[in-house]
């Protein structure tokens, strides 16, 4: 069973932002590690109240909430609950899982000649009676023809006889959807629709592909926490949060005030992270963190709070470092900071794999020559001695050199074997270029699918040649191993 966060938290649906905040405040303090918990346990809680005191983060929860209760409402857990469900759901006039269209499955889904010839025959259906007639007569082969003419006498039988309470003098007058492909009278083109028909669009032009990626399946980053400071036997505590490449850390307080300064740091992140208009970043921070603080019946000063700079990148410092800037004490010197790390976030992307795909090896070197500038700014900026921030970022660009070596290997090799292709050449220069046929013309569309119906078949006698030198060899061995027998009997 999935646990909401309604659950982690003890709470109703329709709980209120100041009854999350209490509830936020009560777990936390109940499964906290310096009171008997566990660090996973107050991930847990803190991810549950990040959610749901953002407004669009709690909508998509509900909802998501709402599609797994009908999922399983309406699919039961076995025979016997289900037979019950449907006995009761029968009798009261209910709607009941098995109201559902079924879905095709694999043993139930036609295979791919099928579905070659239904596609076949409605692009058959869309030319002239004469275009038609020269395209069997031209491009189909005397096996292909045979089994088209096949299938569409099986289709025919097969199509259901019109009901007598339809109108008879209309069910006599309609033609046979499939007994026209291959006439030679008369054209084909106003025939009945069969459930939904395919757009002519759909039938000849080229469906876009790709995976599709679900974004909210995407694991939500902690960025906010309460630590320990001043040694294992102190009960001071500081809250601090990370976002936007910024983090702001409070002063030392007890347990219970620690974390309602995570409540108004969560609620700064949100106010920050919304989209704004007409104010600068100095500004925004700073009306953040009053009126958050006063929702809290706080007042700013008392949050006693330091801020400093973050970055994380992959392509410079290697994977699972990050770069924090010393602590400063005001707004105005946050901002100076973030002018010097910010140019830099654009390489903490997930570029890592194929770096340069995205950055050439020399525009790499420059960026990380601009950074080690960048750092020794941010720490003069900070007031502080940027010679061990320096070191230690270097030694993180070193250890993930081999790293970056491989990717511009495989990067080397893949761009050399491209050169070495004739396809590396523009199209028109190309000794074999034939011009592009227009997608929309479905007498090119009936002869790509002729082509993969050739293939298809060409695959199926090979197959089934495969088969026969099988059975072949068997019936041998058995024949041999028949006239063995008897030559050992007869010297017996």
């Amino acid at each position: 069973m999935v646990r909401s966060c309604y659950d982690v938290l003890g709470l109703e649906r329709n709980a209120s932002l100041e009854d999350i905040k209490v509830a936020f405040k009560r777990r936390a303090l109940q499964v906290h590690p310096d009171k008997g918990g566990s660090k996973e346990a107050f991930h847990s809680v803190y991810q549950a109240f990040e959610i749901l005191a953002d407004s669009e983060a709690r909508k998509k929860h509900d909802h998501s909430l709402a599609t797994w209760k009908a999922k399983v409402a309406l699919q039961p857990r076995n025979r016997k609950r289900k037979n019950k469900a449907a006995a009761s759901a029968s009798n009261a006039g209910a709607f009941t899982a098995s109201d559902l269209p079924k879905q095709p499955t694999r043993a139930t889904r036609p295979d791919r000649q099928t579905r070659l010839l239904e596609r076949l025959h409605r692009c058959l259906q869309h030319l002239p009676r004469d275009v038609r007639h020269d395209v069997i007569k031209q491009d189909f082969s005397e096996k292909q023809r045979l089994i088209l003419e096949k299938w569409m006498v099986d289709k025919s039988a097969e199509a259901p006889a019109p009901s007598p309470s339809h109108d008879s003098k209309q069910s006599l007058c309609e033609p046979n959807p499939y007994a026209a492909v291959l006439s030679s009278s008369g054209t084909v083109l106003n025939r009945p629709k069969i459930g939904k028909e395919p757009s002519r669009k759909s039938l000849f032009q080229r469906k876009a592909g790709g995976k599709k990626t679900d974004c909210n399946k995407r694991k939500r980053s902690l960025c906010g926490s309460v630590r320990k400071t001043g040694g294992s036997n102190s009960n001071c505590y500081v809250a601090m949060i990370f976002f936007d490449g910024i983090g702001l850390i409070t002063g030392k307080s007890d347990l219970p005030t620690a974390l309602e300064f995570v409540v108004i740091l969560t609620a700064v992140k949100q106010k920050m992270l919304a989209p704004q208009t007409g104010s600068c970043f100095q500004q925004s921070l700073q009306d953040a963190l009053v009126y958050s603080s006063r929702e809290q019946g706080r007042d700013c000063a008392d949050l006693n709070l330091r801020f400093c700079a973050a970055l994380k990148s992959a392509s410079l410092l290697g994977p699972g470092n990050r770069l924090q800037s010393p602590v400063v004490y005001s707004i105005e010197d946050l901002a100076k900071l973030r002018i010097c790390i910010n140019p830099f976030r654009e390489y903490s992307k997930n570029v890592s794999s194929r770096l340069f795909w995205w950055y050439s090896p020399e525009h790499m070197q420059d960026a990380w020559n601009r950074l080690q500038t960048a750092v020794s700014d941010a720490w003069t900026t900070a007031g502080a001695d940027s010679t061990q921030a320096l070191r230690r970022i270097r030694a993180w660009h070193d250890a993930s050199k081999s790293t970056r070596d491989r990717h511009l290997r495989f990067w080397e090799r893949y761009h050399m074997a491209l050169q070495d292709k004739i396809k590396q050449r523009p199209q028109k220069l190309r000794p074999d270029y034939v011009p592009r046929q227009d997608c929309n013309d479905p007498v090119h569309a009936v002869k790509k699918l002729l082509v993969t119906w050739g293939l298809l078949l060409e695959k199926k006698a090979q197959r089934a040649q495969k088969e026969w030198r099988k059975a072949f060899r068997q019936r041998a061995k058995v024949r041999k191993d028949r006239l063995a027998e008897l030559k050992r009997k007869r010297e017996h």
